[in-house]
């Protein structure tokens, strides 16, 4: 996976209202930086008050690296970023049924779709 292709950001209701706006430009970034095959799913954990000392603000990963695990400074509550490969928009009409690929096109989304959202809204 590369995200060098065109990609489409997604945010919850609850994503875009709770957490602040500066706190999400980090968060996306990070998630952009971090989204490289096999990685898929990144979750932001809040950092506890005091600090544990498993909380830090470097990477771990799980899931055969499939998820990254970061605690962020600041966040209010746990969010997850996650991405879609919806395959080479080309080739849609030879991946999905008929009905599908003709949404997806009018859907205007990319080949990969970056979703962010609380915990409670996954």
């Amino acid at each position: 996976m590369s995200l060098s292709h065109a990609f489409t950001i997604v945010k919850t209701i609850g994503f875009a209202n709770e957490i602040n706006p500066d706190l999400q430009a980090k968060l996306m970034e990070l998630a952009f930086h971090t989204f490289k095959k096999p990685t898929d799913m990144v979750v932001f954990k809040p950092i506890s008050n005091p600090p544990q000392p498993h909380e830090t603000e470097t990477a771990k990963y799980e899931d055969e690296r499939r998820t990254a695990i970061f605690h962020v400074r600041g966040l209010p509550k746990k969010v997850y970023a996650k991405v879609d490969d919806y395959g080479e928009p080309a080739k849609w009409d030879e991946i999905y049924d008929k009905e599908v690929a003709e949404d997806l096109k009018k859907s205007g989304i990319a080949r990969f779709v970056m979703t962010f959202m609380l915990a409670e809204d996954y």
